[in-house]
């Protein structure tokens, strides 16, 4: 089955945006994709005004009116996933001069974003391995790693990644970078199951009960009632001879 056609308007759309932006973050072009946004947006409301118009006099369900529709829907689908990437880019700690940046999304296995993940950068050399950064998703899921070049010694390879409680590996991904110069490289993350959650949690075993000893213990009496002062004494009841 092919996948392209299971796709919606709204993930094509969606992927469109997602590209444009990726290549705004290495061109640092964002206002040009700002400018695209705001010139859709005006379609979207000028074709707004066109379908009204057309629609009280051929009727809703005209065939023009549907294609004038259906392009006002394109465009809005447009403008909405390319303000919601640029509301994430700047989210996010572009790399500066002298910088480089490790940025990237994390997702959990069904897609959804995955917020307050802590997420860690590894420098490794040989077979040893060395945190140099960390940091924590974002309400997008998204995250960034910015590490001075001088930092990062061109021997070492690096990835990021995501462990649980138990220092499981949820997610990991290699990363290429030129230490040469300040880059943003995108780092995609999807979190796997835990291995905390397929080991079942031990649990303590039930304390049992000792029987207490009788050394030492003093028996206690039943309470009896005690009559009140103020209460009357019943006089005795006479003899009775027989």
């Amino acid at each position: 089955m092919d996948a392209k056609k299971n796709l919606t308007p709204q993930v094509t759309d969606a992927l469109r945006a997602t590209g444009d932006t990726l290549a705004a973050l290495a061109s640092g072009q964002m206002s040009m994709l700002k400018a695209f946004a705001d010139s859709q947006k005006r379609t979207a409301d000028r074709l707004a005004v066109v379908e009204k118009q057309l629609a009280k006099v051929l009727g809703d369900s005209d065939p023009e009116v549907l294609d004038v529709r259906k392009k006002r829907a394109q465009s809005t689908r447009f403008v909405n996933g390319i303000t919601s990437a640029l509301m994430r880019i700047q989210s996010l700690r572009l790399a500066k001069s002298g910088e480089q940046a490790f940025a990237g999304t994390v997702r959990n296995a069904d897609g959804a974003q995955a917020r307050g993940v802590p997420v860690q950068l590894m420098a490794i050399a040989g077979k040893a391995e060395k945190k140099i950064g960390e940091a924590r998703t974002n309400q997008f899921g998204d995250f960034s790693i910015n590490v001075p070049l001088s930092e990062l010694d061109p021997k070492e390879t690096w990835k990021v990644v995501v462990q649980d409680e138990v220092g499981g590996t949820l997610a990991s991904q290699a990363v290429a970078v030129d230490t040469s110069k300040g880059a943003s490289a995108f780092v995609p993350l999807v979190l796997q199951p835990s291995r905390a959650q397929a080991v079942p949690a031990t649990r303590p075993a039930a304390a049992v009960a000792k029987p207490r000893s009788s050394k030492g213990t003093k028996s206690v009496k039943p309470a009896t009632k005690e009559k009140r002062k103020d209460e009357p004494v019943s006089p005795p009841k006479p003899a009775v001879d027989e």
